[in-house]
């Protein structure tokens, strides 16, 4: 029960940080806001956390988290043909802008807050990226050798470049006052360029 009740604590504390961050920013955003959301002591929080940046750092790993449940729930070897691809496709765009959306604060601490700090937090954020980007790549890559992508696709350059589309989608779309419909554009405009690496054999 002690520990329940010690791990629930400190997920109040962590929402709480995610929310202010994403919405005051890091700067503007110290202890004593964070324990007067709460109702809470200054003491209580350091039982949970060394200081603004331990839980800066928690909050990030927490969102990145999203990124990493997306990826982890697919599968780039199961598409078999183009039409499958483009499912698939469809399915992990909505996945990640779904998890944004939900929790905007959350989203703009990732692609604001975090991004500006320092070279260390970038570079887990960079990290997530590229894992999402590796991931793009194992999609194509398969497409390309089952035949229904180009044959002379460069898969690196391209999951790149497709994998900067959509985040920043998702930074227009946590912006944007109805962020649905921008994602939803997003989406479809990823999809369009992405059907324009289809091969042109017919049957593929």
């Amino acid at each position: 029960m002690a520990r329940q009740l010690t791990e629930d604590r400190r997920r109040q504390i962590l929402d709480a940080a995610c929310e202010l961050f994403g919405t005051r920013g890091y700067q503007d955003t110290n202890i004593a806001d964070i324990a007067i959301r709460l109702r809470m002591g200054h003491g209580t929080f350091y039982r949970y956390f060394k200081n603004k940046r331990d839980i800066f750092d928690a909050a990030v790993g927490e969102v990145l988290a999203r990124i990493d449940a997306v990826i982890d729930g697919a599968d780039p070897d199961k598409p078999l043909t183009i039409q499958a691809h483009a499912r698939e496709v469809s399915r992990i765009g909505k996945a990640l802008y779904a998890a944004f959306i939900a929790d905007i604060p959350a989203a703009r601490l990732i692609f604001y807050e975090a991004a500006g700090l320092d070279d260390a937090v970038r570079a887990r954020v960079d990290a997530s990226l590229e894992r999402f980007a590796a991931l793009t790549a194992a999609y194509l890559e398969n497409g390309r050798a089952r035949g229904y992508l180009r044959a002379d696709l460069d898969t690196r350059t391209v999951s790149r470049a497709l994998a900067a589309i959509v985040f920043e989608g998702i930074r227009h779309t946590i912006r944007a006052g109805e962020p649905e419909r921008e994602a939803r554009s997003w989406i479809a405009a990823y999809q369009q360029l992405a059907s324009g690496l289809a091969s042109s054999r017919p049957g593929a």
